[in-house]
């Protein structure tokens, strides 16, 4: 199992929302691997914390052993970049300083 570890924020420019995760050399986190497609899926970081969109790779994406296309994720995320998980699954663990959970 692969695991790669990402905090949003870092990718973020000033005014930009969006993080896009891909093989290809124009995502902002690029994966070289051939399961993962050239833009595999999106990063929306908003007021309100920050959402996953799989943009329709063929392999998929999932969380917790779910199939996503969509999903609301929160600090300490991890996203699976295989709709089925396996032994060889890649997997991206977030970190979002701002998620819009209530400091405790």
């Amino acid at each position: 199992m692969q695991t790669y570890s990402y905090t949003l924020e870092e990718y973020l420019e000033e005014g930009k929302s969006e993080v896009t995760i891909g093989r290809g050399m124009d995502c902002d986190i690029v994966i070289r691997n051939m399961r993962v497609a050239e833009k595999h899926g999106v990063f929306f970081l908003g007021q309100d914390g920050c959402d996953y969109t799989d943009l329709g790779s063929d392999v998929g994406s999932s969380m917790n052993g779910q199939r996503i296309k969509y999903v609301k994720i929160f600090n300490g995320s991890t996203i699976a970049l295989e709709g089925m998980p396996t032994p060889d699954t890649l997997y991206i663990d977030i970190t979002i300083k701002n998620d819009g959970l209530p400091n405790s």
